[in-house]
């Protein structure tokens, strides 16, 4: 007998999601593999910034969260709730830390993602499917509340982990003159 023995080695398309698999013919012999090759799981790293490291009371903070995948096929829950986030007045009493917000996402990279919302107003809470070597960006700008007057934060879950950007925004340190007229 005969045995010939073909290797074929081929390139898999980053945006593939499903399973791979190859079929041959010879002549009257089709040959099937066997096992299809399943994709590799993938490794999703999460990361907040922001673009400031103060606020003015009532003005606007924007926050950047980065969902990337540098492995195979991932599936990552993304979960933001800003009207969770809190600070304080004057007072010291605990208040919303914004007001109102909006955000907006984008893809990047070779591969290829699903689930994002593309815009939104309200609190972020997507399942992304996500190939390897893709980024899913979500640009987050929120009002601060006009009474706030301690730190504000962001924190998002990506998974199971909690991310927060580095270090909180401190609200802009302002000069108060005061001035004594007398009459006379």
């Amino acid at each position: 007998d005969v045995v010939v023995t073909y290797t074929i080695t081929a390139t898999v398309n980053p945006k593939a999601a499903g399973d791979v698999s190859n079929i041959a013919n010879s002549g009257k012999l089709k040959v099937t593999l066997k096992k299809p090759i399943v994709p590799l799981v993938g490794t999703v790293t999460a990361t907040k910034t922001t673009g400031t490291a103060t606020y003015i009371p009532g003005g606007t903070v924007t926050f950047t969260l980065k969902e990337t995948n540098t492995g195979g096929l991932s599936t990552v829950s993304v979960l933001d709730k800003l009207a969770d986030q809190q600070t304080t007045d004057a007072n010291g009493t605990v208040i919303p830390a914004y007001t109102s917000w909006s955000y907006s996402s984008s893809i990047s990279g070779t591969g290829s993602a699903s689930g994002n919302t593309a815009t939104g107003t309200g609190d972020i809470s997507d399942t992304l499917k996500m190939t390897g070597d893709v980024v899913v960006t979500y640009t987050i700008t929120a009002t601060v509340n006009p009474k706030a007057a301690g730190n504000v934060s962001n924190t998002a879950t990506s998974g199971s982990t909690a991310v927060t950007p580095s270090s909180p925004i401190t609200p802009t340190q302002g000069t108060v003159t005061a001035t004594k007229t007398t009459g006379t």
